[in-house]
């Protein structure tokens, strides 16, 4: 059960760091994507997105500490059911707004990973709860710390965790090349 927990792990860290990196690279059309959402009000905008950032951190670094594994896990996860929240109660939002007479609000852009574009969906709240189960997992699956790893078990670990990983982070390019444009969302 141990390479479970590695892969957990390598998937969580990769697509946080992921997530921060992009965030950090554009922190005003961060704050703007938290304004957006409208999930709070637009002045709790800036507060909201540093405190995701610095959550975000906290993942990373609680992963990547031997003994802070599982405490990272749960974090991450935790904050994926947050994020999906958050989703939804833009979508509904959203959708509440275009059936009024004068819509207002337009969907909120995806900056999840920096900008695909792509305007919040389904699809989003899909990906983080299985993130969120990808962490919940790696918290809650036993695994004894004197269990022997074999070189070739870590390897695909690694290498089964970027490639889910990637999965995760490109989820609006691949929805984008694979499927017609009226079954998104």
């Amino acid at each position: 059960m141990i390479y479970v927990v590695h892969l957990c792990r390598v998937v969580i860290a990769l697509v946080f760091l992921a997530a921060l990196v992009s965030k950090l690279r554009g922190p005003a059309e961060f704050v703007s994507f938290m304004r957006d959402l409208g999930v709070f009000p637009a002045s709790a905008a800036r507060a909201a997105a540093i405190t995701i950032v610095s959550a975000e951190l906290a993942v990373i670094v609680l992963v990547l500490t031997p003994g802070a594994e599982r405490a990272g896990l749960l974090l991450a996860a935790a904050l994926l059911c947050g994020f999906s929240l958050g989703i939804a109660a833009s979508l509904k939002g959203t959708q509440e707004f275009a059936a009024s007479p004068k819509p207002t609000r337009k969907a909120a852009v995806c900056r999840c990973f920096g900008s695909s574009g792509q305007p919040l969906g389904r699809h989003h709240i899909a990906r983080n709860i299985v993130l969120a189960v990808i962490g919940a997992t790696g918290a809650l699956v036993p695994a004894s710390g004197s269990a022997l790893t074999h070189p070739a078990g870590v390897v695909i670990t690694l290498f089964a965790g970027a490639l889910l990983a990637f999965f995760a982070i490109a989820l609006d390019t691949l929805i984008a090349l694979f499927l017609p444009q009226a079954v998104r969302r």
